[in-house]
């Protein structure tokens, strides 16, 4: 009975730190399992995804260490995970339609369909994410009070995230895999830590939001 009523009282924020955890697991183990695979050539080979790693888990670590200690300071961390994925996802709708447009004749049918619905969900996400920011932008300087419409933002951002995704990652095992006569289990779990860390942390994000939500 006390559990059910401490629970219910804190709920967000236990939701919130759950998720930013299990995000953060999947996170490092992404990239543990690289430097295992690859060793210090997983790092050094692109230096871009060096500091793209220092930015997210700056992201990351900033909304899971607020949600601890109560910070207001996780709106700080909710813009830059939004700002983050928005700027991601619109790189990879053009890679995507580039690179869909110029194998469109050898291609798999299945996977063009796929890639096409794909960017459909990124495109979606991408103008959902941009409202999803300037909403709680504007909503952490007190110059709305509209927490209902910054919800749906968030869950719609959440939900285009997870669809996008699983596309994605549909499309890569059929990449992989398709011709492959042997199956490596790593490569395979590699396909989901990333992205399911993003949706994880994008959840938290929802939670975090509800425990700032000015009553």
């Amino acid at each position: 009975m006390e559990f059910r009523r401490f629970f219910k009282l804190y709920k967000n924020k236990i939701l919130a730190i759950s998720f930013a955890s299990l995000a953060l697991i999947a996170f490092f183990t992404y990239y543990i399992m690289g430097l295992v695979q690859s060793g210090i050539a997983f790092f050094t080979q692109n230096e871009f995804s060096i500091w793209n790693m220092i930015v997210v888990f700056v992201a990351y670590a900033t909304i899971f260490f607020c949600n601890i200690t109560n910070d207001s300071y996780a709106y700080q961390g909710i813009l830059m995970f939004v700002f983050l994925i928005v700027a991601d996802q619109i790189l990879s709708c053009f890679v995507r339609v580039v690179a869909c447009i110029a194998n469109i004749m050898t291609m798999n049918p299945v996977v063009i369909a796929f890639t096409f619905l794909q960017v459909a969900f990124i495109a979606g996400q991408i103008y959902v994410g941009v409202c999803f920011y300037l909403n709680s932008r504007r909503y952490m300087r007190g110059l709305t009070d509209n927490f209902k419409k910054l919800r749906i933002y968030g869950i719609l951002f959440t939900s285009m995230l997870t669809l996008s995704h699983a596309f994605s990652i549909a499309v890569l095992s059929i990449d992989i895999f398709g011709y492959a006569t042997v199956f490596d289990w790593m490569v395979f779990l590699s396909l989901f830590l990333l992205p399911g860390s993003e949706v994880l942390m994008s959840l938290s994000v929802n939670f975090t939001l509800e425990r700032l939500r000015r009553i």
